[in-house]
């Protein structure tokens, strides 16, 4: 037996439907536990003025079917009139056996002082049991032996594991029972097995049975699955655990079985695993929370993401279990040196993220939360170079042959992600020598970048959590956000196809199919947007998936091996969501917007996120936390936000005034959080007021349909304006609109399919509100349709606005302002006053972040071998001149007016 078993020999006593305490099974019908859990039954029986029983219910958590069991209290030692601390011991006698457990050995042993423990109990939230543990201190009271938690252990020693079992970790046995805890100092006290067997041998003589002298140079053999378990114990998830590495286990015995894998290289594979699985608990006792809370709060890149993608592997690549395949394609399988594919394939499982912890382990721990953040990106894209130095530095220890630390190299190297180029271009140096008997590392990485994107993330912070602790890094966010709302994935070789499946709650799916049911007229304004934001959350996804497929099928196919063509994400319902995660689920589908790879939020949909994530951080009941996590939240995600978009006036203002509030030394939380959530009243009131009042102002531009229109860079305030004027008159949707790509902002995935584009999101709303005449136009046509008399007005929307009227927004305002300066035609610029203010000067001119240009691999190598930069600036300044009026909520105004205007409360 191993520790991880140690919840099969342990149960739980319960006194009706109330659990009072844990014993242990010393074989299928003997349990023995605590003699005060017997009295505490019957002292709960005289309560309920009922007889004292004899009969008690057992729950065996690890049988299949869990059912409680009945027993008999053979012998109890506890007098309850003594302090006899000794005899607070008892045996019960199940009803009925339990066929499956096999009887046990406690250790008779001295010196148990500083030995690392491990228990398993049921304390209150764990009704099916989890490991506490620590260390074994010295004896107490003559008879009793000192138990304390680690200082950083999750669960301490508390009500639920008396009577629970004592595992000794250097003797890999049970020493002895837990008689009572002390929960606030994490502590408690156990009975040693000698101390049992001398107070139970005489009037209980099978005790005997179950005992036995240590003998410190007997072997100790166990299976991989078993030391796998021993290791991973303390986790909450254990049965999902332990029954993933079981599935591991049988998996990889099945591919010795068809040829697929060594002996040696099993052993191998199995030595990688346990180090790097140590390795990684090894960090967690050393490293506290607060110092790497992006760790433990985002995506987790550590033993449990490796088990994920092995397991993942095997579903991608079914052939590698079937012997008759693996004889006819050994040439694939194994090189001239015999080193193996298979072993490559999993070893790299284990070993691609290792450098995700050699390098944490290198550096000094910071405090300040931009430093912490700052290292945490550092590590996420450079570690792929620590994993390298790692591979190097354990090629003995893992045994690895020849040309296996190189390999394994590369493969950590090409799996970053998004940089697909090397993958390639190390495939075509391999398919120009010919892959015959040469190991296909391309293909491998290929197949470990697809279970990466298929795994679903452990789930570490909550909703709350995540929004108060924020990370400016839309791969992580995303990858975080994966892994709240994905159920499962599912592979099908035969269809070439890989999917995932999301859980939506019941109630928002049950909406949403109950509107898809009428005709689209009748849906309700809120029930289009749910089921417009399901569905970008769905594709996003798709997209995601449907990227990585694109970045390496011509890699599987070449592969012989399983492939795959087609991605697909599915929604399904969930009833698990109460009405709190229901609302928690609709914050997400917002704040999407800021980093889903189909996005490229706009103004107006980032203050919202942002002034959604301040209400949901100040909704705590405890304001003072509340506070703190508000001024983690400006010093990091809102100042991020605001030095990559520095003329976002908004924006600006809201961080300001934060700022303010949150330094005044002299003013209480009270006030704080009160002058906090009164701003922040006012400014949700104000922008629900600008969205009546604005396109009742615009109207006056737009209530004559005898126009044409030119539309560049995306504005929601311009589309809700035109949306208000339909209502007022339908016939302008006769009106002609000119829509330019506004190219400057494309997002391209592999390949240059495209992601977003500004021109086709105006195009998906103009359609929307059953616009008849649209036109999209290239950036380059504008002069030409200006000089044809085309366009009568141009509409702008604007990120910022000066006091001297000028604007701010994305790249191609300016162009298109000054050519309709030259041809007379008249720009309106559609904006409300909260985004009149000044803008810093010093703070513009950065470029924008996305390859606007290419994403074809052929065409990059071009650009990358004449070493040609992307010069893509983030936006322009159009001066007041160029603009004849702006449309506020207050009315229309000349430019030069803007500062009378400014909202300044």
């Amino acid at each position: 037996m191993t520790a991880s078993k140690l919840g099969s020999h342990v149960v739980r006593i319960l006194c009706g439907n109330r659990p009072v305490g844990g014993g242990l099974l010393l074989d299928n019908e003997h349990i023995l536990t605590c003699g005060y859990i017997i009295d505490k039954i019957d002292k709960i029986k005289e309560m309920q003025k009922d007889k004292p029983l004899d009969k008690i219910c057992i729950e065996h958590m690890w049988s299949h079917d869990k059912k409680t069991i009945a027993a008999t209290v053979l012998i109890s030692l506890y007098d309850k009139g003594l302090e006899d601390l000794e005899n607070d011991i008892a045996i019960i006698k199940l009803d009925q056996r339990l066929e499956s457990v096999k009887p046990i050995k406690l250790i008779l042993v001295n010196g148990l002082v500083g030995h690392n423990f491990c228990s398993y109990g049921f304390p209150m939230g764990h009704d099916k049991g989890i490991f506490t543990e620590g260390k074994i201190g010295w004896e107490h009271n003559g008879n009793r032996i000192i138990l304390e938690n680690y200082k950083n252990c999750k669960i301490p020693l508390q009500r639920g594991f008396s009577g629970c079992p004592v595992w000794d970790v250097s003797l890999k046995g049970i020493v002895g029972i837990i008689a009572a805890t002390d929960e606030k100092n994490s502590m408690g006290t156990f009975i040693s097995a000698k101390e049992l067997t001398k107070s139970l041998e005489i009037k209980w003589p099978k005790i005997k049975d179950f005992v036995c002298e240590y003998t410190y140079d007997e072997p100790c053999s166990t299976s991989f699955s078993e030391e796998m378990h021993e290791i991973l114990r303390p986790w909450d998830d254990i049965h999902n655990l332990f029954r993933n590495i079981d599935e591991i286990s049988k998996s990889r015995m099945e591919l010795f079985n068809s040829g697929a894998i060594s002996e040696d290289d099993l052993k191998r594979l199995n030595c990688i695993s346990k180090q790097i699985t140590e390795k990684w608990r090894e960090f967690r006792e050393i490293y506290n929370f607060q110092s790497y809370k992006y760790i433990f709060n985002f995506p987790a890149y550590d033993e449990f993401h490796s088990i994920n993608i092995e397991r993942i592997m095997y579903k991608l690549l079914p052939k590698l279990f079937k012997k008759s395949w693996v004889e006819d394609n050994k040439v694939i399988l194994f090189d001239r040196n015999n080193i193996s594919f298979t072993f490559l394939l999993l070893a790299s499982a284990w070993l691609h993220d290792i450098g995700m912890i050699t390098s944490l382990l290198e550096r000094k721990p910071s405090d300040k939360e931009e430093d912490i953040e700052k290292q945490y990106l550092d590590i996420l894209n450079n570690h792929h170079e620590k994993s390298i130095e790692y591979i190097s530095n354990n090629r003995d220890a893992f045994k690895l042959h020849d040309n296996e630390p190189e390999y394994l190299s590369d493969i950590c190297k090409f799996h970053m992600h998004k940089d697909y180029s090397r993958l390639h271009e190390c495939n075509k140096k391999l398919k120009d020598r010919g892959l015959r008997n040469r190991i296909n590392i391309p293909l491998i990485t290929s197949y470990l970048r697809l279970a990466d994107s298929l795994q679903i993330p452990r789930k570490t912070t909550d909703i709350k959590s995540y929004m108060a602790l924020g990370l400016d890094d839309s791969f992580v966010k995303f990858q975080w956000l994966k892994s709240q709302i994905t159920a499962d994935y599912d592979v099908d070789p035969d269809a070439f196809k890989v999917k995932i499946i999301l859980k939506i709650p019941e109630k928002i799916y049950d909406d949403i199919k109950e509107k898809e049911d009428k005709e689209k007229e009748d849906k309700d304004i809120e029930a289009k947007k749910l089921e417009e934001s399901v569905n970008n959350l769905r594709q996003s996804i798709e997209i995601e998936l449907q990227n990585e497929i694109d970045c390496i099928k011509d890699i599987i196919v070449d592969g012989k091996i399983d492939f795959y063509l087609y991605a697909e994400c599915k929604t399904e319902k969930c009833s698990k969501f109460n009405e709190c995660s229901e609302k928690d689920f609709k914050e997400l589908l917002n704040d999407i917007e800021l980093f889903g790879p189909r996005m490229s939020p706009n103004a107006s949909a980032v203050m919202g996120v942002v002034l959604k994530q301040i209400e949901s951080i100040l909704s705590g009941s405890d304001q003072r936390a509340n506070l703190e996590n508000l001024q983690n939240y400006n010093n990091t995600v809102l100042r991020r936000i605001k030095d990559k978009r520095p003329c976002h006036v908004f924006l600006h203002k809201v961080a300001d005034f934060l700022t303010n509030s949150l330094s005044k030394k002299d003013q209480d939380c009270e006030s704080t959080h009160r002058i906090i959530n009164d701003k922040l009243s006012y400014w949700n009131e104000k922008i629900d007021s600008i969205k009546t009042a604005l396109p009742d102002v615009a109207y006056g531009i737009l209530a004559d349909n005898k126009f044409s229109l030119l539309l560049y860079g995306y504005s929601s305030s311009i589309i809700n304006c035109l949306e208000g004027a339909i209502n007022k008159n339908d016939d302008l949707r006769n009106i002609e609109v000119y829509v330019c790509q506004a190219a400057t902002k494309n997002e391209l995935r592999y390949n240059n399919r495209l992601v977003y584009n500004d021109g086709l999101k105006y195009i998906h709303e103009l359609r929307r509100l059953r616009m008849k005449k649209i036109y999209y136009i290239t950036d380059v046509c504008p002069s030409h349709i200006f000089s044809e008399g085309k366009i009568s007005k141009v509409l702008f929307g604007a990120n910022g606005i000066e006091p001297d009227g000028s604007i701010h927004h994305t790249l191609g305002h300016l162009a298109i302002a000054e050519m309709a300066y030259m041809h007379g035609v008249w720009v309106f610029v559609v904006a409300d006053s909260l985004k009149i203010g000044n803008i810093d000067a010093s703070k513009l001119g950065g470029v924008r972040g996305n390859e606007w240009l290419t994403t074809d691999i052929d065409k990059e190598e071009i650009l990358q071998s004449a070493e040609v930069n992307n010069y893509n600036p983030r936006g322009d300044k159009v001066s007041a001149d160029l603009i004849s009026a702006i449309v506020l909520e207050k009315g229309i105004i000349r430019p030069q007016d803007a500062e009378k205007y400014m909202d300044i409360s």
